[in-house]
């Protein structure tokens, strides 16, 4: 296959046992018509064990590039196999089942060309299902809507998803790779440390599709709690950084969030969340929480 040393574009694809939407996400970024010189398609194939192959023989008919690790990296591993593989001028890291719509590359594109001191552009994400219709429209960061470094908005949440992000080479060269400890929240932590340091933009045009569905990592990662261990290590990291991060808010936040969590999982094992309030919180909380509480509870009962 034909594919020159510098294409313009760079999607990667990273995969694990991706069969049963990758058709899908390669046919919307075919049917875009970029030619070989333009764009490099590229499945990063982490050692699956279903027919993921199979259809990027099937449906990319040679347009599609096939490179598959020697061993199971991990998640964010497989991320940075991806960019280390990249050879344009843009990096956009595509989830293996997630979408982009019509003029997505023609429309990014267009505004980082304009945007030449802007290190990462966004685009607004619809969330789908496993039919690939959409659930609901995220909201985009007023404070992206322009270029900028500020990153005060993104310190306690994350408007920005993935498929709705395209980075620009020098990027990643000047600031490096994806953090292998940030675990759940590493592409979070990346789309911050390139905005603090190279400006970023978010464009209020939906033009890619995040897809929920029950067998997707961040599904695991949320109904067993693991995402508020992640969320509380990453905003440590921002104050650690001397990032805008106010520590009594991220207290409020991590507080209300787990006893979201507690509140809203049935049948939730007691071990789990006492380890998770305990890890996250410290003792003073967990003692006031499992133990003070309860016993305080108790005592307004009586009188």
């Amino acid at each position: 296959m034909k594919v020159l040393d510098n294409p313009i574009w760079s999607v990667m694809i990273p995969a694990y046992n991706a069969s049963r939407y990758l058709a899908e996400t390669l046919n919307s970024v075919i049917m875009q018509n970029y030619s070989e010189e333009e764009m490099e398609i590229v499945v990063v194939d982490n050692c699956s064990t279903d027919n993921t192959i199979d259809i990027v023989k099937s449906v990319g008919k040679g347009r599609v590039q096939w490179a598959q690790n020697k061993s199971n990296i991990g998640m964010i591993n497989n991320f940075n196999q991806c960019v280390k593989l990249s050879k344009g001028k843009y990096i956009h890291i595509l989830n293996a089942d997630d979408l982009v719509n019509e003029d997505f590359y023609k429309v990014m594109g267009s505004k980082l060309d304009s945007h030449p001191d802007v290190g990462l552009i966004s685009c607004t994400a619809e969330v789908i299902n496993e039919s690939s219709q959409v659930i609901y429209r995220m909201e985009p960061s007023k404070q992206l809507l322009a270029p900028t470094n500020n990153i005060e908005e993104l310190m306690y949440d994350n408007p920005l998803r993935t498929p709705a992000v395209v980075v620009r080479r020098q990027s990643y060269t000047n600031l490096g790779l994806f953090d292998t400890n940030m675990s759940f929240v590493f592409d979070w932590e990346m789309w911050v440390r390139i905005i603090y340091k190279c400006k970023g933009l978010q464009i209020n045009d939906y033009l890619c599709g995040y897809r929920d569905h029950s067998s997707s990592e961040t599904s695991r990662v949320v109904n067993n709690g693991e995402y508020i261990k992640n969320i509380n290590t990453l905003m440590n990291r921002f104050a650690a950084l001397g990032y805008p991060i106010d520590k009594g808010e991220i207290s409020k936040k991590m507080k209300l969030m787990f006893e979201g969590f507690v509140n809203n999982t049935p049948g939730l094992n007691k071990s789990v969340y006492k380890a998770l309030c305990y890890d996250c919180f410290g003792l003073e909380y967990y003692l006031k929480r499992f133990y003070f509480s309860p016993v305080l509870n108790r005592v307004k009962k009586i009188f």
